[in-house]
């Protein structure tokens, strides 16, 4: 072994970096995933490049590009042009796929392109080998872009639940239960918080009372987070007399984007606290 290409800076392509350089292995990398090396204190490749770099190995043309992010900032691609072969590393899922894996350093929104702009560069493809998963064809392109539409719609959906959340409790809070019922809720409203009566109606007549026995009263959303049909609000909330409360409340959504379900916790803010961290 006398050269090694690292296709993005994580593990399952950097592993073992150190013993491979001591025995006089050379390894190549975008200049990106060299700068991360260097940021994370992570052995570091030898060989950089920008955009491209080919060199001959044993007689054969060797291509390294970047085309763009994908399942990192970073991830670039191998091609050998004489026999058509791909290597896309982890940019590129294999045909068993359900979804794109580890989404941690992901550039979802520009996956997609960077996926055309290897079919637009190589369009005789015959073989591609993909990070994890069997080898196939051109045809494990099309379906990376199609996992990639299916997730763009799922965040597009999740971020649009989390926008709704937040309006739907903050014209609630703010004094109009009933605008933001008929707005954000669906056919049902499941209650789980001991205090208010199950259903729409038990809910608009909770907040009504909330408005004319505290009308000044505010809220910050600290933290919104979305999973499946979930979103969860952490809020801190300034009552009457400074009274301070932490809430974390949890809504689920249906099919049609409605909330349909409730559950909440609630802690007021001491005066002293063992710690200096606040509650939110």
């Amino acid at each position: 072994m006398t050269k090694l290409i690292i296709g993005h800076f994580h593990d399952d392509c950097l592993g073992g970096l150190e013993y491979l350089q001591s025995i006089g292995v050379e390894s190549i990398a975008n200049y990106m995933t060299i700068d991360k090396c260097k940021k994370i204190g992570i052995p570091i490749p030898s060989t950089p490049f920008s955009d491209s770099l080919t060199f001959d190995f044993n007689g054969e043309q060797i291509d390294c590009r970047f085309f763009g992010a994908g399942h990192s900032f970073d991830n670039i691609t191998v091609w050998i042009p004489s026999k058509k072969i791909l290597f896309g590393g982890c940019l590129i899922k294999a045909r068993n796929s359900r979804g794109l894996g580890n989404l941690s350093d992901a550039v979802v929104e520009e996956w997609d392109l960077t996926i055309k702009n290897l079919l637009d560069e190589y369009s005789d493809i015959k073989t591609v080998i993909p990070g994890h998963g069997d080898i196939g064809g051109k045809e494990l392109l099309f379906h990376t872009l199609e996992l990639v539409k299916k997730t763009n719609k799922m965040n597009e959906k999740l971020k649009q639940n989390k926008e709704n959340a937040v309006a739907f409790y903050k014209m609630s809070y703010e004094g109009n239960p009933l605008k933001a019922t008929d707005l954000y809720v669906g056919t049902e409203y499941i209650q789980h918080n001991p205090d208010v009566a199950d259903g729409k109606q038990g809910f608009i007549d909770y907040f009504e009372k909330m408005q004319v026995e505290y009308p000044n009263k505010s809220i910050e959303f600290v933290r919104v987070i979305a999973e499946d049909e979930l979103v969860a609000l952490h809020t801190h909330q300034i009552w009457p007399d400074k009274d301070e409360y932490v809430t974390m409340d949890f809504f689920r959504f249906d099919n049609n984007g409605k909330i349909v379900e409730h559950w909440d916790s609630l802690q007021q803010i001491p005066k002293t606290s063992a710690n200096k961290n606040t509650m939110y």
